[in-house]
């Protein structure tokens, strides 16, 4: 029978049991250092990609950044020497109010429209907004101006109203041919609410009356009246008494229809000294 010694630290297959001790302690070190490896990179990853967001959002944030406006006006603006400053500065003040207005993606449409037509009533609408640069971006803002169709004024100021109805005071066009007679002689200082009203109704009345053929010759506001005007055409050979509260388009239609109505009828509109049309489907005359 073979003698077989045992020896400490020995196993059935002769290797030492240190010896694999340490050979585990060495793969769980090198597991440890891998894993302490990629947690390192991780987090070097992810600090890279957070400076590359902030940076990315920093030059986002510049680039649609709003730092000065240009206005220019559609038009002969020779008429108003320097009224460009006037406007700038009205959007100057405007983003001073509003910061967040300075940033392109944080503007609504027609932001900048209604904050001059506020301030600045001749204005009709902002045309188109354009943008320039990149580390400072300016605004430039092209600008359409109301054209008149007619005036109403007194010694001391004249008021002038667009087809769409909206009154001014700074005309940048020829003057209209068409005034507004006040009978009163209270001028548009006196009552500049009631002078606003008298001219968008004037103003709106104009453009329904040439879009169906017919001219206005003269339009008189009546002594003694606040809601009334008087307008004679140049197509037809009377007055006609509106409301300035009625709409300007019902009172062309009703006018339309008393026109025919007297030419069938009547054979037209002889020996008449004004026809009433402030009350609406109805028609007095004199």
């Amino acid at each position: 029978m073979q003698n077989v010694r045992y020896g400490r630290n020995r196993n059935l297959s002769g290797r030492s049991s240190s010896g694999r001790q340490e050979s585990v302690g060495r793969e769980e070190s090198e597991r440890i250092r891998s894993h302490k490896s990629r947690r390192l990179a991780r987090r070097v990853f992810a600090v890279l990609l957070l400076l590359i967001a902030i940076a990315g959002t920093t030059l986002f944030l510049v680039a649609n950044y709003v730092n000065s406006a240009e206005v220019e006006i559609i038009g002969d603006a020779s008429r108003q020497p320097g009224r460009e400053a006037i406007y700038e500065k009205i959007i100057a003040d405007y983003l001073a109010d509003h910061p967040l207005a300075h940033f392109r993606f944080f503007v609504k449409s027609g932001e900048f429209a209604d904050c001059l037509k506020r301030e600045a009533p001749e204005v009709a609408e902002v045309v188109s907004v354009n943008y320039s640069g990149i580390l400072t971006t300016e605004m430039r803002l092209s600008v359409k101006m109301r054209e008149p169709v007619a005036k109403w004024g007194s010694a001391n100021e004249v008021y002038y109203v667009d087809s769409s109805g909206g009154a001014f005071s700074v005309n940048y066009f020829d003057e209209p041919e068409l005034t507004v007679v006040d009978e009163n002689n209270l001028g548009v200082v006196s009552d500049s609410v009631a002078s606003t009203r008298f001219l968008s109704f004037v103003g709106q009345l104009s453009s329904e009356l040439d879009a169906v053929g017919y001219d206005i010759e003269k339009v008189t506001v009546p002594l003694g009246m606040s809601r009334e005007v008087d307008v004679l055409l140049k197509e037809i050979p009377v007055r006609f008494k509106m409301s300035v509260d009625r709409s300007p388009i019902a009172a062309v239609r009703d006018l339309g229809r008393v026109d025919r109505w007297f030419k069938e009828n009547k054979g037209g509109f002889d020996g008449l000294n004004y026809i009433d049309l402030r009350v609406p489907g109805k028609a007095y005359w004199k």
